[in-house]
């Protein structure tokens, strides 16, 4: 699928609708969900996945966004869809 068709097969009814639970399973349903970092801190840019490691509470973790992707997950979303950034509608 093309970035285009994932985005329209986001905004379906169902898919959305899990996509809202993933989030709130994942902590980041308020407003600033799609630039929160593993630990809470939020990141100003969403040009590309922010590649932060943070160490919080004995874990170790690249998780950022709605749905806290990894980093090397992200890179082979990337690689694969031919995602071209970061935002919400990418990440959704």
């Amino acid at each position: 699928m093309t970035p285009a068709e994932l985005l329209a097969a986001s905004r379906e009814p169902n898919t959305a609708a899990f996509l809202r639970v993933i989030r709130a399973c994942e902590g980041t349903a308020g407003d600033n969900g799609y630039r929160m970092l593993f630990g809470g801190e939020l990141v100003t840019s969403l040009a590309d996945h922010p590649r932060r490691l943070v160490i919080k509470s004995g874990y170790r973790s690249t998780a950022a966004g709605a749905y806290q992707f990894l980093e090397r997950t992200w890179d082979q979303v990337v690689r694969d869809r031919g995602i071209p950034d970061f935002t919400p509608p990418m990440q959704d």
